[in-house]
């Protein structure tokens, strides 16, 4: 029985046809050096044979093909092992691939049940008791990982970094549903540091923040800190990070960055019509795939929360904040009532159907109350909720697209004009609480973890039946989104 290792290092947007490395034995381990610093070590229980500088070429990638992307790759075989089996018997074979640490005469079995101990701490601590909120538990923690010194949340694999508004919209999910408090207070303290004119940086680099360019993520973030203290009751957090919650709640009513200002009349406008600052952020060249500047409905649904948010923690910390402001932010906000639901943008007007007019009856400190909130969720259930998720767009819009495919222009104009998002059923559930004061739930969450990646929830569906998953395989917002449905 022979295993052949296929070995390659580039980054998750990229295709390399040239992977020549280097390898050297390391005690009973094959080191092979992978360029930028890169070590990794293979070790197995069978006779390796080693080649010089042999290649697998032209390995095809057809979902990449399909994408419009480059799809042929090159890979470095450092060589293979060779285990005898001798015939009508039956073997264990370990095979094992580290790059940060090596291996000494490791016993492979104690290596994997290390990790299997070490997940079911996690679904004790999680206090996961079936096989789903187990399962739940163990996802959530393939987001959370240490970089730069400090905790932090991947957004998804495979093409994510660590961006702030996932982060914020999945730490409930992923952190405080699941009891990992020490995490969530890590992380919320870890991107306090890199607020800067009163925004949360879209992603952290080595370099620091980077791409300040969302309206809505120190709002999330906002939201996030008042859903830990909702657990967990430590005001320690509260007292570091309350000047950066000040922050950015002074930036925005001056201005800052982006264009993003408070009106006259209390409401958040931001962006122009060549910049894309809310979640709805697909963008193809200059050509904004859903267009959303002024002033958008979810927007102003979580600076309304913000500021009830601010008006409580101002209490607690015995500090002076403007308890009017949030009053006329409330009055100004029937702007965007229409006919039926709410307008998904005011100054300029769109009147397209979408999911983001939940936040508004969602959010911890909903905008919207009584008979207005049961028909934004009557809407939202009629035109908009699915078996897999969200529609982000009505099938009754002109605009609408079924299928989430083609190359990279086609896919970006598809993104948010109807292709369903998992992640909204988290919102959609805490929308119907507050509006029904009862408990919604879904009964197909094992049949979303065993769509794509086994064990994961991808970040989005097509709109049409059958409703294939999509893009990146396991999102973290989608996962948090399913933890706060289970029991």
């Amino acid at each position: 029985f022979s295993i052949t290792p296929l070995l390659n290092n580039r980054d998750f947007h990229s295709v390399n046809l040239s992977p020549y490395f280097s390898q050297a034995y390391s005690e009973n381990a094959i080191r092979v050096d992978l360029g930028d610093n890169l070590k990794c070590y293979m070790a197995c229980d069978g006779e390796y044979i080693e080649y010089e500088n042999t290649f697998y070429e032209n390995m095809y990638y057809e979902l990449e093909n399909e994408r419009g992307l480059e799809d042929k790759e090159n890979h470095y075989i450092p060589g293979r092992y060779e285990i005898d089996i001798p015939a009508n018997t039956e073997k264990e074979i370990f095979f094992a691939l580290s790059i940060d640490r090596k291996f000494n005469n490791e016993n492979f079995e104690n290596l994997i049940r290390k990790e299997e101990i070490r997940l079911e701490k996690i679904c004790k601590i999680a206090n996961a008791k079936n096989k789903t909120e187990k399962l739940l538990a163990i996802a959530a923690d393939n987001f959370i990982i240490e970089k730069s010194g400090g905790k932090t949340i991947i957004a998804g694999y495979p093409w994510f970094s660590d961006w702030g508004r996932d982060t914020f919209i999945a730490l409930e999910g992923l952190t405080l549903k699941t009891n990992r408090f020490t995490d969530a207070k890590n992380i919320l303290l870890r991107f306090s540091k890199y607020i800067k004119n009163g925004l949360i940086p879209n992603v952290i680099s080595e370099k620091g923040g980077e791409s300040y360019n969302s309206v809505d993520s120190s709002l999330w973030y906002i939201e996030a800190v008042y859903q830990y203290l909702r657990y967990t009751n430590d005001k320690d957090l509260l007292e570091q990070v309350y000047s950066k919650l000040k922050e950015i709640i002074n930036c925005y009513m001056q201005g800052t960055v982006n264009n993003i200002y408070m009106d006259d009349d209390g409401l958040i406008s931001a962006g122009g019509i060549d910049t894309q600052l809310t979640w709805m952020d697909a963008k193809v060249g200059n050509k904004i795939a859903t267009p959303r500047n002024g002033k958008a409905v979810e927007i102003n649904a979580l600076w309304y929360n913000a500021l009830k948010i601010m008006e409580y923690f101002s209490v607690i910390m015995n500090d002076d904040f403007d308890k009017t402001l949030s009053t006329k932010v409330k009055q100004s906000f029937k702007k965007f009532y229409d006919d039926e639901g709410l307008l998904d943008t005011i100054e300029p007007f769109r009147s397209d159907i979408r999911p983001n007019q939940i936040m508004a009856i969602g959010l911890s400190f909903p905008v919207v109350t009584g008979d207005k909130a049961e028909e934004i969720l009557e809407l939202v259930t009629r035109k908009l909720l699915t078996n897999k998720g969200l529609k982000t767009l009505s099938s009754e819009n002109e605009a609408y697209i079924g299928k989430y495919e083609g190359d990279m222009y086609h896919r970006d104009m598809a993104y948010h004009q109807g292709t369903v998002w998992p992640w909204l059923y988290g919102m959609y559930a805490k929308s119907y609480q507050n509006v029904k004061n009862e408990k919604w739930t879904i009964e197909n969450e094992e049949e979303l973890l065993n769509d794509d990646c086994i064990g994961n929830v991808s970040e989005i569906y097509d709109a049409d039946e059958p409703r294939r998953p999509n893009g990146a395989f396991a999102q973290a917002w989608s996962v948090a989104s399913l933890i706060l449905l289970s029991e």
